[in-house]
């Protein structure tokens, strides 16, 4: 069985902390060395338990992650399938907070897509953005309040008007507020009325908690789901999944996922 990251650096914590330091209280430059090496060891367990974990992955395994994505990283059709969050909208001073507790709930479920792990095995849902640059400071961590905050100012409606625009030329209904998290596959038919699409409406979304279970849902039902994304994916295991979603989560769930050919 795999270790876990934090198994593996608490382990690697405990036995490099267990190590004696020097009883020489009066030289702290020698004690700072040492603290020094302790975590230069550290970090060094842990690129070498990030190579094994992505080393010994299979085409079995399937990650759902997030990234951001400038204008000339959107398709991102290196990955095994992808989503977008498409807005109608910039923030308002009307809006503003429910932007936020709708991009809190992304940030704080979706994990960051990990370089070590293969794209080709993660399903990853894409926050659009207007630049390079703002796409490079997104993906690099902290806290997801400032994450937040640039991700709306520097959200890139163009392509999110793009998306909601494709899924209505399969006859989808997104003329709601939105936003709408938005999901093809094959993802190569995204804009073409061959894919089965898979729509989760945020309209009625106005509370970190609500919006917080339907990501939860997509992230441990649909996107984790291999089955949903390889080439067996139909409307009818789409729309079964759905009703497996409102046998785990209740019939509330059922209003905020759609999916129709």
């Amino acid at each position: 069985m795999k270790r876990s990251w934090l198994s593996l650096a608490v382990l690697s914590l405990s036995i490099l902390c267990a190590q004696p330091l020097k009883a020489d209280f009066l030289n702290l430059d020698d004690k700072f060395g040492e603290l020094g090496m302790m975590l230069d060891n550290l970090g060094q367990v842990l690129q070498d338990a990030t190579a094994t974990i992505a080393a010994n992955s299979t085409d079995s395994d399937r990650l759902a992650t997030r990234i951001f994505a400038a204008p000339e990283e959107y398709p991102p059709t290196e990955y095994a399938a992808y989503g977008i969050i498409a807005f109608r909208s910039l923030p308002s001073p009307a809006d503003k907070v429910r932007y936020h507790q709708i991009c809190l709930a992304y940030y704080n479920t979706l994990p960051a897509s990990p370089p070590q792990f293969p794209e080709k095995q993660q399903m990853v849902t894409v926050w659009p953005v207007t630049s390079a640059k703002a796409s490079k400071k997104l993906n690099e961590p902290q806290p997801a309040d400032k994450a937040c905050e640039t991700a709306l100012s520097d959200y890139n409606l163009p392509l999110g008007h793009k998306a909601i625009r494709a899924a209505k030329i399969q006859g989808k209904d997104v003329d709601g507020i939105g936003p709408y998290l938005l999901a093809w596959s094959p993802s190569e038919e995204y804009g073409t009325d061959k894919a089965v699409i898979l729509v989760a409406d945020f309209s009625n979304v106005d509370t970190y908690e609500l919006a917080q279970r339907i990501m939860v849902a997509w992230v441990n039902d649909i996107e984790s789901d291999p089955k949903i994304w390889e080439e067996e994916f139909t409307i009818e295991r789409v729309r079964s999944k759905i009703k497996m979603l409102v046998d785990r989560y209740g019939a509330e769930i059922e209003s905020f996922f759609r999916a129709n050919s």
